[in-house]
């Protein structure tokens, strides 16, 4: 699972784009905003772009550090920003938001996500991202899944590197702070477990869970505002896809995952951190186990 992102991982729904814009626009006279996507130039930019161009009186501008991007020739405001380890990031930002009264800042990778959290405090205008405590709960699978069990949401088991045994294999090997599939691997044999852990010296930087040869992998968006209300659930399934990013997907509504993921959101509203963010959920149906491993 996925906790609170820039936003939701790449892909972002209407139903999640026009919460943060009510959000941004409550107890304003009209619905207008102008708003700013940042690292907005590939597939995750374009995603959010289309959404918010669907929003009457919504003014949209893209930032990426690249001259040329795809997003350039779907709107009329495209600018080349520094590298968020540019020291001059922040200020630049500040000052275009001033010179172009920007009303939101909406990241769409996960890379902005600390620095933007650290900076929401002083910042004179709205950024869609979550507190600097919940960017580092949920910047590790570990602590991600410790909170998670620990508030009794059904988790996938986590298999101690220090004590897992041929009896637990197969298992995939994840990098505890590692995304779109960087530093996978696969245990399946007793030599295979023994050459990992004799050549692996800082296991703690790893977690391990059962390997799953037959699944269908789904995504869910959904978003909470202030009073925990949670908006519509919508269904994907990640037919295929490149870089941990899924570039061919499909809406399908199957209804055990359906009313699962609904009962864990609704669970997620109830936790206060959570309110006033989007989230997105994944999970894997494997023997149509799927709502068993998500339900409450």
């Amino acid at each position: 699972m996925h906790g609170p992102a820039g936003y939701v991982g790449g892909v972002v729904r209407a139903t999640i784009v026009r919460a943060t814009i009510d959000r941004a626009t409550t107890g304003c006279q009209q619905h207008s905003i102008d708003v700013l996507i940042l690292s907005g130039g590939g597939f995750q930019g374009l995603t959010i772009l289309k959404e918010l161009i669907k929003i009457s009186g919504t003014e949209v501008f893209i930032a990426d550090i690249y001259e040329e991007n795809v997003t350039k020739y779907f709107t009329a405001h495209y600018s080349v920003f520094p590298k968020i380890s540019d020291p001059s990031f922040l200020s630049h930002l500040d000052n275009f938001v001033k010179e172009n009264k920007i009303g939101l800042v909406i990241p769409s990778t996960a890379y902005e996500l600390e620095i933007l959290s650290k900076h929401k405090a002083k910042a004179t205008y709205r950024i869609a991202v979550s507190s600097p405590e919940i960017i580092e709960l949920f910047s590790g699978k570990k602590s991600s899944y410790d909170y998670l069990k620990k508030n009794k949401f059904p988790v996938l088991p986590v298999f101690d590197p220090s004590v897992i045994s041929e009896k637990d294999l197969p298992v995939i090997v994840k990098s505890d702070k590692g995304f779109g599939g960087k530093g996978i691997s696969f245990l399946k044999t007793s030599a295979e477990l023994h050459l990992w852990k004799e050549q692996t010296e800082n296991k703690s930087d790893f977690i391990l869970q059962k390997y799953l040869d037959e699944f269908k992998e789904f995504s869910a968006d959904f978003a909470i505002d202030e009073n925990g209300a949670v908006s519509d659930v919508n269904l994907r399934v990640r037919l295929r896809q490149s870089g941990g990013f899924a570039v061919v997907m499909e809406n399908e509504m199957d209804q055990p995952v359906l009313h699962s993921i609904a009962a864990f959101a609704k669970k997620i509203a109830a936790v206060r951190p959570y309110r006033r963010y989007a989230m997105a959920a994944q999970c894997c149906q494997a023997a149509q186990r799927c709502h068993q491993l998500l339900a409450p």
